[in-house]
């Protein structure tokens, strides 16, 4: 019994402690999260690590706003075979924003969190063309199964 509770702190480091699965290989980089796999599904993308580089890039802000949805779009496929029971699949891209720098630490302060975009498919859909949906993404395009809502906007440069 005493060896059991031995071994329970790092049962407890090793579950909390492990990595969230982490977007498909792409130029935005991001920890992904699977919220709700039933019903309406939920997978949250946090973006915020490459906010500072996408914003920097010297592409229009209209096609920034395409990389994330196509990346979006590219998650949410990826993680379908999590998501069994659910009816529809959202991806909710979003990050981190920053506000003023403290005084005191002398680092930006936390101003809350910008949800960027929400794309959503039918899970019936998304399995039926997934292969269909795989090309028209590789070829830079959006396949027309999956609604994008712009909810948000990047910061300023």
């Amino acid at each position: 019994m005493l060896r059991s509770l031995q071994l329970l702190p790092l049962a407890f480091y090793l579950a909390f402690s492990l990595p969230a699965a982490a977007a498909p290989d792409s130029s935005i980089k991001g920890e992904v999260i699977v919220a709700k796999t039933q019903g309406n599904a939920i997978v949250l993308w946090d973006i915020t690590q490459s906010v500072a580089a996408l914003v920097a890039t010297p592409s229009s802000h209209d096609e920034k706003i395409r990389d994330v949805e196509l990346q979006a779009s590219e998650i949410l496929l990826a993680h379908l075979a999590e998501m069994s029971a659910a009816s529809t699949v959202e991806v909710r891209a979003l990050y981190q924003r920053n506000g003023d720098v403290s005084p005191i630490y002398k680092t930006a302060t936390f101003a809350g969190v910008e949800r960027l975009l929400t794309i959503t498919a039918t899970y019936a859909a998304a399995v039926k063309n997934k292969a269909a949906w795989e090309k028209q993404l590789a070829a830079g395009a959006m396949p027309s199964g999956i609604t994008v809502e712009v909810t948000g906007d990047l910061p300023p440069r």
